[in-house]
């Protein structure tokens, strides 16, 4: 799992405005910092920053008044089973693939006509559980 935050910390290395630009970080790192939550090492555990996302939605017509070209939602998807995963009956079965089989239901489209997947990495572990 300590690839997965160095693959991580190269994207932020290339993404100006990143808190750990030009801070490189390696797998003998990741395995030498604390364990906080076996088999989780501190440096694999989300760092405590204020950041924000957003995606603006907006009508075809005033899409094509856009600079740039849109992207069209054709599905979404949620599933929360439970207030936290402390409740949940398999640790290993996450709610994303209920999600997803959601979302890919109202497009009629296929996990394998994706051509990116964007997955939430607070914890490396994480990342495993949502592929």
């Amino acid at each position: 799992m300590a690839k997965i935050v160095v693959d991580q910390r190269v994207n932020a290395n290339h993404t100006d405005g990143a808190i750990w630009k030009d801070t490189p970080l390696s797998v003998e790192d990741v395995l030498a910092s604390p364990v906080i939550a076996d088999p989780l090492h501190m440096l694999e555990i989300v760092m405590p920053c204020v950041g924000g996302a957003a995606v603006v939605v907006a009508s075809a017509e005033v899409a094509a008044r856009a600079r740039n070209r849109p992207v069209w939602v054709k599905g979404f998807g949620e599933h929360v089973p439970f207030k936290t995963p402390t409740y949940a009956e398999d640790l290993l079965d996450t709610p994303i693939r209920k999600a997803a089989d959601t979302a890919f239901g109202m497009t009629g489209l296929t996990r394998d006509q994706m051509d990116m997947v964007s997955i939430y990495d607070c914890y490396t572990i994480t990342v495993l559980l949502s592929l």
